[in-house]
């Protein structure tokens, strides 16, 4: 359950309306989801094929990867490749990795949680909560921060990020990497999906204003303990990783070889896609967050209601979550990238079948849309028992997953 009520004092505000309709129908959808994505749908495919799909992953260019499984067969741990280039050392089944925008729903789960305890309402201007912390934009809302609607630009489309050299052994505030967003032309029309890392980094000053707490102590007490996620935390400056992991890697467009950045300032990613977790602690995550452990129902009922999204890899995105079209259901949770790592995380809408997939590499050359592809199909053949195949009508190539 929700961690207490703060200590600090708290504002009690109007609640974000939702109309009662619209709440209604997503609770609807969570307790009876699309027939194909029930328990009766389509089996998994054989272990073997999926197996193949994960080497696929490595055979596109990736070091390794490891895809953990849970299904009504129980749990399973596929692995492929080498965790390390320079001693050729196996994928470990449960290591730890930097999951990315899979932080994005950890946020997302404390906001609402706020929201819950009457601290904050979705639809209270930023200015109210963070007077000034965005020039020129502290109009939008925290709705708008949580589901990239409120036309603000990224941090990473200034030039400082085009090569991870530039600031991966830089330290960077919330409070910089805002400025350098607020830098930047607006990406979107209000209203409209345009992801940006920068609204994530936003929500993440904001609960510390509402709480006292850091945000890494904020994830712990409301997220991390109470879902079991033993291995995972937030680091600012940390640059190391703990306990057993892979090493992780990159390759831009023009490079020949990988180049690893296993260690580095995470500060540039913080709430945004900043957190260390274990595929065992992802699937816990949102397997607590299904059970409504971490919210009440018409919470997560109103995390998973949807903008429409660009494509069918993300083809909606609601409060923290993406939702993907695979080739028989839509499952949601999050896909992530950074320098040194991958992640696909997630689970069909009745919460039946859990993927969890880290590939410890983050590529941008032209071996990317292969290894997209393998992923997709490890998802799609144990979700759908049958290999991916795109859309009619989409694109054919593998969009970029989001940092």
């Amino acid at each position: 359950m929700p961690a207490p009520a703060p200590s600090a004092p708290t504002r009690r505000r109007h609640p974000f309306r939702v109309p009662a309709a619209v709440v209604a129908a997503a609770l609807a959808a969570v307790a009876a989801p699309p027939a194909a994505a029930d328990a009766g749908g389509p089996d998994p495919a054989p272990r073997a094929e999926i197996q193949r799909a994960l080497d696929a992953v490595v055979a596109a260019g990736a070091p390794g990867a490891t895809a953990r499984i849970t299904d009504e067969n129980g749990t399973w741990t596929a692995t492929s490749g080498t965790a390390d280039l320079d001693t050729g050392a196996p994928m470990p089944a449960n290591g730890a990795f930097r999951a990315a925008s899979v932080t994005k729903s950890l946020v997302a789960t404390v906001v609402l949680q706020l929201e819950d305890e009457g601290t904050l309402a979705l639809d209270d201007p930023l200015d109210e909560l963070l007077p000034g912390a965005l020039p020129g934009g502290g109009d939008v809302t925290v709705y708008q921060l949580l589901t990239h609607t409120g036309g603000l630009a990224d941090y990473i489309a200034d030039p400082l990020f085009q090569d991870p050299e530039n600031y991966l052994r830089r330290g960077f505030t919330p409070e910089e990497l805002v400025e350098i967003a607020a830098r930047q032309e607006p990406h979107g029309a209000p209203g409209e999906l345009a992801y940006a890392n920068v609204n994530y980094v936003l929500l993440g000053m904001v609960v510390e204003e509402l709480t006292g707490d850091t945000l890494g102590d904020a994830l712990t007490d409301r997220v991390l303990e109470p879902a079991g996620m033993h291995r995972s935390y937030l680091p600012v400056h940390e640059t190391g990783l703990r306990g057993r992991h892979a090493s992780g890697y990159y390759r831009l467009a023009g490079q020949q070889d990988l180049t690893e950045a296993t260690e580095l300032d995470p500060s540039f990613a913080w709430a945004a896609y900043g957190l260390v977790s274990t595929p065992k602690d992802i699937e816990r995550f949102y397997r607590a967050l299904w059970d409504g452990d971490l919210l009440p129902a018409a919470s997560l009922a109103r995390m998973r209601e949807m903008v429409p999204g660009p494509d069918f890899f993300v083809s909606g995105y609601g409060l923290g979550l993406e939702r993907m079209d695979l080739t028989c259901t839509r499952p949601e949770g999050h896909t992530g990238s950074m320098p040194g790592f991958s992640t696909f995380a997630f689970l069909t809408p009745d919460g039946e079948r859990q993927v969890t997939i880290s590939i410890n590499a983050f590529l941008l050359d032209a071996s990317a849309t292969p290894m997209i592809l393998a992923a997709l199909d490890v998802l799609n053949l144990e979700f759908c028992g049958e290999p991916f195949t795109f859309p009619q009508g989409a694109e054919r190539a593998a969009p970029r997953v989001l940092a």
